[in-house]
């Protein structure tokens, strides 16, 4: 008996591990593979790059037993991915995973539509550790808001050979920048024939050459203390001579007269061909690709210049909020899955590809050894750009540069968010400054017009946000 009960019992346990077995095969047969979306600016369907590089992301989650397909979204409707991205969510196509640096997100958040992402970083392997500093800062005030990236410092990059063909040494200050940029508009030094270059241009607004520029006149933090309390920058008397310079700048044919409506690329597409000798680009990686882009363009390595700012200063960094980042819809029903997704390209393995590019077209591997390909220079990350160090020098001497300026000259602004019935008049307010800002920098409006400016700009939002700034700074 004891015998048989034995038996019976192995015969049972049998019996477990053969259900269980074909549960698990019925499974595996039959379920389907979840598909995760994506959208970003930044990605196409078409591109077949892009696909190399989600394929290689997907591969790596299969071995993590996460089978998953990914599917890119192309938008359609309006002109560009700022106008396309509401038009999408509004009717109600979200997808899994969303990249935004236009603002939306917020929109998207009140609307409940965004996932809570502080849990997943929190209990991330890769992901947390490869935050900078400002990254985390940010997580804090917009939990389903994610990035991996250095401060988005902007940064005034030149040619080295039209440097030298003027005989300048880098500029030092304000006036050496005013004397470097007018050579640049006066020379034929991209050698046409034709007095046809600008020494400065911009896309649509000033904001990125503010960056370097705005410390020069003295201006600084968001807010500025007074004996009243605190008031913005941007009704800073100390701005008008911001735009008397850019005034001059346009007036004499230095600054390009179509920057208010010239789209990034076209801005990138004048440096390189030698119509505008000086832009403001973002710190690091994209010395990289601006170096590449120029070097592919000229037809021969041509050296770009990241210059230190005139004041020994940048303008300071909002801490709280870098206006860009990945988000998870709160929808979704592959939440775990997309996080997987995002961790993967912060892990070690997907860092090689984030800092190296492809295999096979940025970088390839010999004797286990990393070696850049000329096409290096062009790769940008598609989702991160961690403070973790690759496992090769991967930048061009104006991308290191400006790394170190970076460092030794950047400061933080902690600005704060406006809640939400606000922001309507945060957005009139700003609206309102760039408006007059052009005015003023094309000579529409005489500088004399500053004071009705600043009334139209209380008027307008200024008034209301001040008052709630003064309740929250102290």
């Amino acid at each position: 008996m004891i015998l048989l009960g034995g038996k019976m019992r192995i015969l049972k346990y049998l019996n477990i591990i053969i259900f269980s077995l074909t549960v698990l095969f019925s499974f595996n047969l039959y379920s389907e593979e979840k598909t995760i979306r994506i959208v970003s600016k930044d990605l196409s369907a078409d591109n077949e790059l892009h696909q190399q590089y989600m394929s290689i992301g997907v591969e790596a989650l299969k071995k993590q037993g996460i089978d998953i397909k990914l599917e890119i979204v192309e938008l359609t409707g309006g002109q560009s991915y700022k106008e396309k991205l509401p038009l999408a969510i509004m009717s109600g196509d979200i997808p899994d995973i969303i990249y935004d640096q236009y603002g939306y997100d917020k929109v998207m958040s009140d609307q409940g539509i965004l996932e809570d992402l502080t849990p997943y970083v929190a209990n991330s392997e890769h992901l947390q550790n490869a935050m900078w500093k400002h990254n985390k800062e940010r997580l804090k005030n917009y939990p389903y808001l994610i990035r991996a990236h250095p401060p988005r410092i902007r940064i005034g990059t030149v040619r080295a050979d039209w440097l030298e063909m003027a005989g300048m040494d880098e500029p030092q200050n304000l006036d050496d920048y005013y004397k470097m940029l007018k050579a640049f508009s006066e020379s034929d030094f991209d050698g046409n024939g034709a007095n046809d270059s600008f020494g400065l241009t911009m896309t649509g607004s000033t904001k990125r050459c503010d960056w370097i520029f705005e410390p020069a006149f003295g201006l600084g933090a968001t807010w500025d203390k007074n004996s009243d309390g605190y008031s913005h920058r941007y009704i800073n008397p100390k701005q008008k001579d911001k735009f008397a310079f850019y005034n001059k700048l346009y007036v004499e044919g230095i600054l390009d007269p179509e920057f208010i409506t010239d789209k990034w690329d076209v801005m990138e597409d004048k440096y390189y061909s030698g119509k505008a000798g000086m832009i403001c680009g973002s710190i690091g990686l994209t010395m990289n690709v601006y170096q590449g882009k120029m070097d592919n363009v000229q037809g021969k390595h041509t050296p770009i210049l990241a210059l230190k700012p005139p004041a020994n200063a940048f303008a300071p960094i909002d801490a709280s909020k870098e206006g860009r980042g990945y988000m998870i819809s709160a929808l979704s029903d592959v939440k775990e899955e997309a996080f997987a997704f995002l961790e993967y390209w912060a892990s070690a393995e997907g860092l090689i590809t984030e800092k190296l590019g492809l295999p096979g077209v940025h970088h390839n591997v010999n004797d286990g050894k990393y070696e850049l390909t000329e096409k290096h220079p062009t790769h940008e990350p598609l989702f991160w750009e961690p403070n973790i160090p690759a496992p090769v020098d991967i930048f061009v001497p104006a991308a290191t540069q400006s790394f170190n300026y970076a460092a030794e000259l950047v400061t933080y602004d902690n600005k704060f968010a406006f809640p939400e019935e606000l922001q309507a008049q945060a957005d009139s307010a700003e609206n309102t400054y760039w408006e007059y800002s052009y005015k003023f920098i094309t000579g529409e409006i005489p500088l004399s017009d500053f004071d009705a400016y600043v009334d139209n700009w209380l008027s307008s939002g200024g008034k209301d946000i001040t008052e709630y700034a003064n309740t929250v700074l102290k």
